[in-house]
């Protein structure tokens, strides 16, 4: 093993080997070296065995877009009504996701933005187009952590159609929100609240965790 020091930065460079070399060391318990050929650290167990050390990634970022309603065949939102905006993940990148999530949002009977942690923090984006019927028609996006009966909103962005009615414009939306014990237990839903009949296709949520709870 050797070491360089530079005034205030101190380092350790362990042992490196080949794969192949890995498995003809003689077994020391708690012996670290690195695997080279697979980029990755390893140490010997109390029976000889050797294992991986895993790195936990505590943050990370998900896609979750819809492939079902198109500009043809658009969502359809009821006006002065607080509308789930459907997205039915058939285009989604988990790739990036933190070690600890095997995914940021559940499609089921309830479809929810998901946390397993008290105290942390996320950043949402969300993306669509859309028209609505009215010229002087408006929309408010909704983030809302309720039971599914009675809505809990913590946060909301309104929405104008400059371009005038029935003409399609595309919105992106974006908040920052913490999870507590509600968020946890009930997941966040997206709701579109337009004050008159409202076509949406195009949705995307990116979604990521910028802080995790200890």
């Amino acid at each position: 093993m050797s070491r360089s020091i530079n005034n205030t930065r101190f380092a350790v460079q362990l042992d490196n080997y080949s794969s192949g070399d890995v498995y003809a060391l003689e077994p020391l318990e708690g012996a670290l070296f690195y695997d080279r050929d697979n980029d990755v650290l390893k140490y010997y167990d109390k029976d000889g065995n050797i294992n991986n050390i895993i790195v936990e990634k505590f943050t990370g970022w998900g896609v979750y877009s819809d492939t079902e309603y198109t500009s043809g065949s658009p969502q359809t939102l009821t006006a002065s009504t607080d509308n789930v905006l459907e997205n039915n993940l058939g285009s989604k990148i988990e790739t990036y996701l933190p070690s600890d999530i095997s995914a940021f949002y559940s499609n089921g009977v309830n479809p929810r933005i998901v946390s397993n942690n008290v105290g942390d923090a996320f950043q949402v984006r969300i993306n669509f187009t859309a028209k609505i019927s009215n010229a002087n028609g408006y929309a408010t996006i909704k983030f809302d952590i309720g039971d599914g009966v009675t809505p809990v909103i913590i946060s909301s962005n309104d929405l104008v159609f400059p371009k005038g009615n029935d003409v399609y414009h595309d919105f992106s939306a974006t908040t920052a929100i913490y999870t507590l014990d509600t968020f946890v237990a009930n997941g966040m839903r997206i709701l579109v609240s337009p004050s008159h009949t409202m076509d949406v296709y195009a949705v995307s949520y990116l979604i990521e965790r910028t802080h995790r709870a200890v």
